[in-house]
């Protein structure tokens, strides 16, 4: 999945402006930065992954061109952001699950790009495999981390502990 969305930016012309929306960790605005992007917003309403973003970013040498925005995108004021941005990412699957806004404002944030489409991903599907088994634990040399690594963004993760809604971490099952 990481690969997948490295490798997508990767394909897009680099441009000003990057969102990323419920950005999480912030890997996927870190990810345009270090393609070329000149200045990424990463929208996350959890003060935790907020937190960490900056860490992540500022570990990375990126700090000085990331605006961490801590809110939901669909209550975020529009002139928060760039009137015309290059790219918007996002990886929001529980919003689409579970019904939350950022998914109804997404097609607003998608029409201040060139043509109104550069957005990753720009369409997909969705599975999912009820377990008994733990797959949510991580470290540095598993999933997608150990690929982050290869791609040249820093990732301490494996030291920290998450236990938000959407994004776990080392969670005991799944």
């Amino acid at each position: 999945r990481v690969r997948a969305y490295v490798d997508a930016i990767s394909r897009c012309q680099p441009g000003r402006f990057v969102v990323d929306v419920g950005a999480g960790t912030g890997l996927l605005g870190i990810a345009a930065l270090k393609r070329g992007f000149e200045h990424a917003f990463l929208i996350e309403p959890s003060r935790k992954m907020a937190v960490y973003a900056r860490h992540l970013a500022e570990i990375n040498g990126v700090l000085d061109r990331v605006t961490i925005l801590e809110s939901k995108l669909e209550l975020l004021p529009s002139q928060s952001l760039p009137q015309h941005i290059d790219l918007v990412v996002t990886e929001t699957m529980s919003a689409l699950i579970f019904g939350f806004g950022s998914w109804d404002a997404l097609p607003a944030l998608a029409s201040r790009t060139p043509g109104g489409c550069s957005v990753i991903p720009l369409r997909g599907k969705l599975f999912a495999a009820l377990t008994t088994r733990n797959y949510a634990t991580r470290n540095a040399d598993n999933c997608g981390l150990a690929f982050l690594k290869c791609a040249g963004i820093e990732i301490d993760l494996s030291e920290h502990t998450f236990r938000s809604g959407g994004n776990v971490f080392q969670k005991e099952t799944v």
